[in-house]
């Protein structure tokens, strides 16, 4: 699998979330498959679950600060 650079894949997750409707989600795996984030929408509300390195999790509910994250 080709390397894909960051800003790429931030640009990219961004603006799919944006669009996103309610009730699904974006699951980013590392290639070795130990670490993952996945984003959640519900009610306009995004939450982030972040597992491997670290295991938290947020709940964001403006985009602003979402693409800070």
């Amino acid at each position: 699998m080709p390397w894909i650079p960051k800003k790429a894949v931030e640009k990219t997750v961004y603006s799919s979330l944006l669009k996103m409707d309610n009730g699904r989600l974006i699951s980013l795996n590392k290639q070795k498959k130990d670490r993952s984030v996945t984003i959640y929408k519900d009610n306009n509300l995004y939450k982030i679950i972040e597992d491997g390195f670290k295991n938290e999790s947020y709940e964001i509910g403006d985009e602003k600060e979402l693409k800070k994250c």
